[in-house]
């Protein structure tokens, strides 16, 4: 009696003492509850056989203490798989599977021959000895910096929306535009900007070559007197500089060229020029203006600003996402993962059922908007430029996802850009606020720059650059807002049959 007391208390202290070490892990995470409560119930379990074994000692045979052993042996795996799930450790989670098959096969063995008990043991077996290889198979190549370009990891698809894959892509490319950052960069000789371009520098970004000209732009050699060309100066950041990869690419003040020249017939030959610097923002191009552009005389000024300009424009005044998406946690199978994210994803689908964007705009935003300093330097260019009769374009700006986007998608980009929610918020401010601004200048204009761009994420490698087929469309957009203007200046009387505008 006093033995079988002795046992009974065990296995209860057992339970206890393994939920009360424990408490503190399920307090800081939610996902341990699962796990811990296997685990618990494994000690519970332990505690029943000891309680039959007080209650009737003419049960204790030896099926039931192996009921005993595989009570603790369950406990410590189900230890084991939910500590190391919830932690991400793949070697500890497969160790732990290894132990669950040893005592599924051992249960098989000695419990109670039962047809419906060896159909569990057995769909178990199957489960744990097929998940693994299928994970195996199923989940995607993270090993991003072995042929990034082929494999396309910035994909939304071809990652297989995976965001922790996408984030090691960002890791990569950032690496890999730092080296470039130290051949083309040097500090500005005046220190009024971050930095500038370093004239008749040359790097290589993947596969596509960054050659700084002698004026330092991104650009063909050309000389700073313009002659009989219509000069058109692309200002921008780096997504006019163009993050360029292959080493057929183009940025698109480049392509733009080639489609005025290829479908107008003009009367002077037109130059673009390529003037976006990465890391720059309107602020900083503003402040250039005067050295660096109005010294060109351009007759045409196109901004594409946009991302590095949001903190600009201050909270308040940006929209609201009441709710954002769940992220994508990574788990040691990345088939548990994805089962994990799309239960969470669903119940988030389920909550804004109905419910239509999950933006809005505070009230008065849009009009606050126009005395942010954001505005107030756009002011400053559309003033500097009407000073000196240049035409300006004032371009919206385009981002792999909007407010309308699957929030699949918008976590996809999340675990490299924290800030995507805050930046979509931002951009809906930011164009509106430029169109606004537009309207009131008779020299500039604004150029609507979204169609097959703005929030088709198979356009870009990231929350903001382009691919070469996005850079193209960017090109294309705004090649049908600047055109009309370019007709009424510089056609001849005699155009194209077809001038290519589809």
């Amino acid at each position: 009696m006093r033995t079988s007391l002795l046992n009974t208390w065990l296995g209860v202290a057992f339970l206890v003492a393994g939920f009360l070490a424990c408490a503190d892990v399920v307090i800081l995470s939610y996902h341990f509850v699962f796990g811990w409560s296997l685990y618990c119930a494994a000690a519970g379990l332990f505690a029943l056989v000891m309680l039959i074994n007080l209650m009737y000692p003419q049960a204790r045979q030896r099926r039931y203490w192996w009921g005993f052993g595989l009570a603790v042996g369950g406990g410590c795996v189900g230890y084991i798989l939910s500590h190391s799930y919830a932690t991400n450790q793949r070697t500890f989670f497969l160790l732990g599977l290894a132990g669950a098959l040893v005592l599924l096969v051992l249960a098989k063995a000695v419990m109670v021959r039962r047809a419906a008990i060896h159909l569990a043991i057995n769909t178990l077996l199957l489960l744990i000895l097929v998940l693994p290889a299928a994970d195996a198979i199923r989940a995607p190549d993270r090993a991003v910096s072995e042929r990034p370009l082929e494999k396309k990891v910035y994909s939304f698809e071809a990652a297989r929306q995976d965001p922790i894959t996408f984030a090691l892509w960002w890791e990569h490319f950032v690496r890999q535009w730092s080296k470039v950052q130290k051949k083309i960069l040097m500090p500005d000789p005046k220190g009024e900007l971050p930095f500038r371009l370093k004239p008749n520098s040359m790097a290589t970004f993947f596969e596509s070559e960054f050659r700084i000209n002698s004026l330092g732009f991104r650009d063909e050699e050309f000389p700073r007197e313009k002659g009989d060309v219509y000069r058109i100066v692309a200002l921008g950041e780096s997504t006019t500089m163009g993050h360029t990869m292959e080493a057929e690419d183009n940025p698109w003040p480049k392509v733009l060229e080639g489609y005025i020249r290829d479908r107008l017939s003009l009367d002077r030959p037109v130059q673009v020029i390529n003037a976006g610097v990465a890391a720059y923002s309107l602020q900083d191009n503003v402040n250039r203006l005067e050295d660096d552009i109005l010294s060109l005389e351009p007759d045409m000024i196109i901004s594409y600003h946009g991302y590095n300009g949001f903190p600009m424009i201050d909270d308040t005044l940006a929209p609201v996402r009441q709710d954002a998406p769940p992220d994508f946690v990574d788990r040691p199978l990345y088939l548990i993962a994805q089962c994990e994210y799309r239960l969470r994803m669903l119940h988030y689908r389920r909550r804004w059922a109905g419910g239509g964007t999950r933006v809005t705009i505070r009230a008065g935003g849009e009009e606050a908007a126009l005395a942010t300093p954001y505005a107030q330097t756009y002011r400053r260019l559309i003033q500097m430029a009407d000073r000196e009769g240049i035409e300006l374009a004032l371009a919206s700006y385009n981002m792999s996802v909007t407010a309308e986007s699957e929030p699949e998608v918008i976590a996809f980009y999340r675990g490299a850009f924290p800030n995507v929610d805050s930046a979509i918020q931002c951009n809906i401010v930011h164009n509106r606020m430029i169109e606004d601004l537009a309207r009131t200048h008779p020299r500039c204009w604004y150029v609507d720059t979204s169609q097959g761009l703005n929030g088709c994420h198979d356009q870009y490698i990231d929350l903001v650059h382009f691919t070469q087929e996005g850079r193209e469309r960017l090109a294309e957009n705004i090649y049908a807002g600047i055109v009309d203007r370019l007709r009424r200046d510089l056609e001849k009387s005699r155009f194209p049959a077809d001038d290519g505008a589809g």
